[in-house]
């Protein structure tokens, strides 16, 4: 990679954080329901699992808190680290505490993101993250309703050569359903299962 794109790539990146940021905030305040608690409703969605490529919805894992996580399996540093978050959380977890915690994957490079590269990327992290993967149509809508910011960079104008910038939180959402937070890919490990921890008990 030339120097120039090692110094872009990461302004890049920065900016796309900031602008999510600002998006996702007008999408709470326009999701806002008149639920008890008075929070949003997590966006429903069906994608195929990398692990057994079979649909999987949301809402199949109602009762647990689940933090979903976007990104893509040939990110050279932001989702590695990421992931190494969730898949580090999970293993402070004990055994009872990982029954009632669902972590998702969700691919913003579907093109590329094979059901066996998915699966061996989140496996990678830990075991119990599901990876998921869908159309570029499916992704395009789900990414949209949480209000990720995702886009293709192209290396030397070759179409087949680019990384996907993409701005990074952890979602999380409580056995109810509804979407409790968007927390920065600065949350530590600790942070992250003391969040899961206070939704589960």
């Amino acid at each position: 990679m030339s120097r120039f794109y090692k110094i872009l790539i990461p302004i890049m990146l920065t900016l796309i954080a900031i602008a999510a940021g600002v998006q996702y905030n007008l999408y709470l305040k326009h999701q806002e329901t008149n639920t008890r608690q008075g929070r949003p409703a997590a966006p429903e969605f069906t994608l195929n699992t990398a692990t057994e490529q079979a649909q999987l919805s949301l809402s199949q894992f109602r009762g647990n808190a689940v933090v979903i996580y976007f990104g893509y399996a040939s990110c050279p540093d932001v989702c590695p680290v990421d992931l190494g978050i969730v898949g580090s959380m999970l293993r402070k977890l004990s055994p009872e505490q990982q029954e009632k915690v669902t972590a998702l994957f969700i691919t913003l490079d579907p093109e590329r993101d094979t059901p066996e590269r998915l699966l061996g990327f989140s496996r990678f992290f830990h075991p119990k993250i599901i990876g998921l993967y869908g159309s570029p149509e499916e992704i395009s809508e789900v990414a949209r309703s949480y209000g990720v910011i995702y886009e293709k960079s192209f290396v030397d104008n070759d179409p087949n050569v680019y990384w996907v910038s993409h701005s990074a939180n952890f979602f999380l959402i409580n056995p109810e359903g509804q979407l409790v937070a968007a927390l920065p890919r600065e949350t530590t490990p600790e942070q992250l299962g003391e969040r899961l921890q206070a939704l589960i008990n």
